[in-house]
């Protein structure tokens, strides 16, 4: 909060230190950015629109190719969950089959791990 040069002050109100108010400014900064798109405001609306469809394209399109290549020869078991890793970043419907992926990953892992001893 910035006040005017000739502003007496009190000394229940003393001047903040240019590095307090720095410091101040970056956390609100930090805040911001950790603050989920949904809840940023309207201002930003046309950005998260835009940044929803890049993810979306990305995602979509790292995801197709690791459905390619189920079929053709290639790391697909890799290729996929780092295709809904992307679209999970923006999607929640993507969240969730990827933590169904994790588990049944894990199920399987402790499946076969049973099965060796």
């Amino acid at each position: 909060m910035r006040r005017s040069k000739h502003v007496q002050w009190s000394p229940a109100d003393p001047p903040q230190p240019a590095a307090a108010t720095f410091l101040d400014r970056c956390r609100r900064a930090a805040r911001w950015c950790l603050t989920p798109s949904s809840k940023q405001g309207p201002q930003n609306a046309h950005l998260r629109m835009v940044k929803r469809m890049v993810v979306a394209v990305i995602g979509g399109t790292v995801t197709l190719i690791g459905v390619a290549l189920i079929v053709l020869p290639g790391p697909a078991v890799i290729v996929i969950p780092v295709g809904l890793s992307i679209l999970a970043t923006e999607f929640l419907w993507a969240r969730r089959v990827l933590r169904r992926t994790r588990v049944f990953a894990g199920r399987m892992v402790a499946k076969v791990r049973r099965r060796r001893t």
